[in-house]
């Protein structure tokens, strides 16, 4: 027997003995021998069975038995079929084999109940059984044991206009009710409080209750409380509990007649119904006067009716061939069965008549409305009064109107502005209409004209136009003034005139213009009635006239330049010609105007720069811009940008004077320092250079080379020899006409700086030197010796600190010193001197030859002339080149 598949095959080998050459197939399988449905396969004398599911066994004999296996969970119960099994489930379990507990809210068999505990209670899922901790004492944890109790707060006796309460308990928490209400003979309650009731409730208890206030005889019943669970499952409500509320006589204003309206000489009616749940009884005043059936044309009818909770007594009064006098208050007075009054009410009798009018006045008057204001001295008690007004214009009736039944009335619309009127009012009632009320005339306000019309110009000038115009067709008042607006494509001139014609001031120049006009009413109510603008006058161009200033002028100080900009003016009035600028040179430090110039430039040209090389040094220039047309020149823009130029090559000083005789003596002469012009700016230092000649020289040149501030010496070296110059006196600054002596007794020492601040601009080619500490000595002259002296001024260099400016003023005319000797020597003197003068002079012109000499040389190569080898023949010829011959130069000079 071999397992496959689930299945057992049995294999049966039969032997059968045969003859050795006679072989026979026996069907094993004829016989049948699988059992249960099992399927026989035959084999060589043997055969097997293929069971069905479900069965085993050689012959398929056994039935499997799945229950075996125990597979029902939570004690369910096994039931076997033929290759399968079923599982029935206890109560509170489903599922294929009964694992699965019921869900939340459900119990029982197959899970088919559901839970009715509270929201927070265990329901047990066998038997639906709830488990919970109670919300509060006597709580419920089911939803299906809900109950409810009622019952009133106090047992007194409940009279119309107190308040009882009654209360309802619920032993469910509120968290698992839908509502809880209150019914009165099934009719249920106002849930909130309101003017009728007071509702209060406290869920967490399980607390209800509600309060009829101010009770009446309607609040006489049943009253039950109600309790809807969560999704409607249950309900429950209380026992009735009975309210009885005791009325005593008083008056039901519901079913009450409280006034009638009655025309003259008809009958009033009034009727007073009175509750009591005892007897009562009914009567009637008049001014504090009782009332009597069949007195003064006054019937009392007197009747009643059972009702719920009592009685309705009714008393119907009647009041014939009613007159004026009936008109007003009827009291209704109520008394129970002792006689006391225990109610009243007024109740009115309306006596409707013809209304009569009187006060006429007006009220909100505008331009095209107004209000009519009356009094009604008898209105006729109808309240359907209604009043017509008629008006017209000029004492005609033209038009009429409903202005309702009120003073008041509805308001008057659609009149003329500016218009008189005469008004009447009428007003009928159900008694008919009153008499004609006439009111005064009056006149509405001024209201919007139309546009004023024919709009002309004449006079066309730069500023202003004469303007024309004819009224408006319709004014609709007096036309206060008119208003003229003057119309560019820039922008509207506004200009105010009382009549029909204004010169219109106040235009731009150069500009075109449409003219429009306005009229105008003064309205003190509505405000000012302006008419439409006027169809145009024809475009015209004002004239043009002198400009505006020029916008935005600046002046850009940099380094090197004066950069003047400017803007075109904002006010142009033409067109622009040319622009001219001004401009003012002050001195530095000064408040003075030193020059002033003009500069015009073309109406394409905004700008302006001037290098400052080109301007005075060491002052402050201010510009100011005007524009020009063909009228002439415009309003001056002024700026308070100005530009500095620093300071620059010292100004040369003035020849010193020559000194007279009597300023003259052997060792020194006395002459006065002229004032210095430090325009170009301050000065560092003011030097006395004096030079000993050997004749009076009429050709010095202080601008020389040789007189350079590097050839100048010191007294002890120029003392000795002629033609060397040499520091006399040197100052700080220059002084103004002191007195100056030069030789002095003893030697005087100064000294001074030639370096100080300046500025930073180049202006032109300059005479400089380093920057040094100048020391002079003033030491006695040689007697009768020639003198002549001139002055050097110094200023810082403004682009490098150690260098310095200078200028030097001309030689001052030679003069001769006294001499200590006899005439004769003097005379020889002289004359020595003048030859000695003549022959340096010589020497003098002949050097300059030769350095000029020297300077073409460098450029061009020299070319000696014949028979000039050692020496020289002229001072124009070439200076040597060798040592030696230059040394012999120097040996002869």
């Amino acid at each position: 027997m071999v397992w496959r598949g689930g299945r057992y095959l049995c294999s049966l080998l039969i032997l059968t003995a045969m003859g050795p050459t006679t072989t026979l197939d026996i069907d094993d399988c004829s016989s049948g021998p699988c059992m249960n449905g099992g399927t026989c396969m035959d084999l060589v004398n043997a055969y097997t069975c293929s069971c069905l599911d479900g069965f085993n066994g050689t012959h398929c004999e056994f039935d499997i038995r799945e229950c075996d296996s125990t597979p029902c969970k939570n004690n369910g119960t096994c039931f076997d079929a033929t290759n399968y099994y079923n599982c029935t489930c206890l109560p509170g379990f489903i599922g294929t084999y009964c694992e699965t507990i019921c869900p939340d809210g459900t119990f029982g068999d197959y899970c088919m109940e559901s839970c009715t505990c509270v929201d927070w209670a265990n329901c047990s899922n066998i038997d639906g059984g709830c488990t919970c901790e109670p919300a509060f004492e006597g709580a419920v944890c089911d939803r299906s044991e809900v109950k409810v109790t009622a019952s009133r707060t106090s047992n007194d006796t409940i009279s119309k206009g107190d308040d009882f309460t009654l209360a309802c308990r619920v032993n469910l928490a509120g968290i698992d009710l839908d509502e809880v209400a209150w019914y009165r003979d099934s009719v249920e309650l106002p849930n909130e409080t309101g003017a009728d009731y007071m509702v209060d409730s406290n869920p967490d208890m399980g607390m209800y209750s509600i309060t009829i206030l101010v009770a009446d005889a309607l609040d006489t019943g049943t009253y039950r409380c109600t309790a809807v669970t969560k999704e409607n499952q249950f309900n429950a409500s209380s026992e009735d509990i009975s309210a009885d509320v005791v009325v005593r006589g008083k008056i039901d204003l519901e079913l009450s007649k409280l006034e009638d309206y009655i025309q003259l000489n008809q009958t009033a009616s009034l009727n007073c119904t009175v509750f009591s749940t005892s007897n009562a009884s009914i009567a009637w005043e008049r001014n504090g006067v009782r009332l009597v059936n069949g007195m003064n044309r006054t019937r009392i009818e007197p009747s009643q009716e059972m009702g719920t909770g009592g009685t309705y007594f009714f008393s119907v009064l009647n009041v014939s061939y009613i007159v004026r006098g009936d008109n007003g208050i009827y009291m209704c007075l109520a008394f129970d069965g002792a006689g006391i009054m225990t109610d009243s009410g007024d109740f009115n009798i309306f006596v409707q008549e013809v209304a009569e009018l009187a006060n006429p006045e007006y009220l909100n008057v505008r331009s095209k409305q107004l209000q009519l204001v009356w009094d009604f001295t008898v209105q006729g008690n109808d309240d359907e009064i209604n009043c017509i007004a008629k008006y017209g214009i000029q004492d005609t009736n033209e038009t009429e109107q409903d202005v309702g039944g009120t003073s008041p009335g509805v308001p008057l619309l659609d009149l003329e502005p500016y218009t008189t009127y005469k008004f009447q009012l009428i007003c009928v009632n159900l008694a008919g209409s009153s008499e004609p009320l006439d009111f005064p005339p009056e006149r509405t306000l001024a209201g919007k004209p139309s546009k004023p019309r024919n709009v002309r110009i004449s006079e066309i000038e730069a500023r202003q136009v004469f303007v024309q115009w004819d009224e408006p067709e319709v004014e609709n008042g007096p036309i206060d003034v008119y208003i003229l607006t003057a119309r560019s494509e820039k922008s509207d001139y506004i200009y105010p005139v009382p009549g029909t014609s204004a010169s219109f001031t106040g235009l731009t120049p150069y500009t075109i213009y449409r003219i429009y006009v306005r009229a105008l009413n003064f309205n003190s109510e509505e405000g000012t009635q302006t008419s439409n603008e006027s169809v145009p006058s024809e475009s015209f161009e004002t004239l043009q006239a002198a400009p505006g200033e020029p916008v935005g002028l600046t002046v850009d100080d940099s380094p090197t330049e004066c950069i003047i900009s400017w803007g075109q003016p904002s006010e142009p009035n033409g067109v622009i010609k040319k622009y001219t600028l001004y401009e003012e040179v002050l001195k530095m430090g000064t408040d003075v105007v030193d020059k002033t110039q003009k500069v015009e430039t073309p109406a394409t040209q905004l700008q302006i720069t001037f290098m400052k090389a080109g301007l005075d040094p060491f002052s402050i220039f201010r510009y100011s811009i005007t524009a020009s047309t063909a009228p002439g020149e415009g309003v001056t823009a002024t700026t308070t940008d100005v530009c500095e130029t620093p300071q620059g090559v010292p100004v040369a000083p003035q020849s010193i004077p020559t000194p007279n005789d009597s300023g003259i003596s052997q060792t020194s002469f006395t002459t006065t320092l002229l004032p210095y012009d430090a325009r170009n700016g301050p000065i560092s230092c003011c030097e006395v250079i004096v030079v000993e000649l050997q004749s009076g020289d009429p050709d010095l040149d202080s601008s020389d080379p040789s007189y350079g501030p590097a050839q100048i010496k010191s007294y002890e070296e120029a003392k000795n020899t002629k033609g060397t110059p040499y520091r006399a006196v040197v100052f700080s600054n220059c002084p103004a006409n002191g007195v100056l002596v030069i030789g002095a007794s003893t030697g005087d020492v100064s000294t001074c700086n030639t370096v100080g601040s300046a500025g930073s601009a180049s202006r032109r080619r300059r005479q400089t030197t380093g920057a040094s500490t100048l020391t002079a000595v003033n030491g006695p002259l040689n007697t009768g010796g020639i003198y002549s002296t001139f002055v050097r001024v110094y200023t810082p260099s403004p682009e490098d600190s150690q260098m310095a400016f200078y200028e030097s003023g001309p030689f001052m005319v030679p003069v001769t010193l006294k001499s200590s000797g006899t005439p004769v020597t003097l005379t020889i003197v002289s004359v020595t001197v003048i030859i000695v003068l003549i022959c340096v002079i010589m020497i003098f012109i002949c050097l300059r030859k030769r350095k000029r000499s020297r300077r073409q040389r460098n450029r061009s190569p020299p070319t000696a002339s014949a028979g000039c080898t050692t020496t020289y023949c002229m001072c124009t010829d070439p200076l040597p080149t060798n040592d030696q011959t230059m040394e012999a130069m120097n040996i002869n000079r």
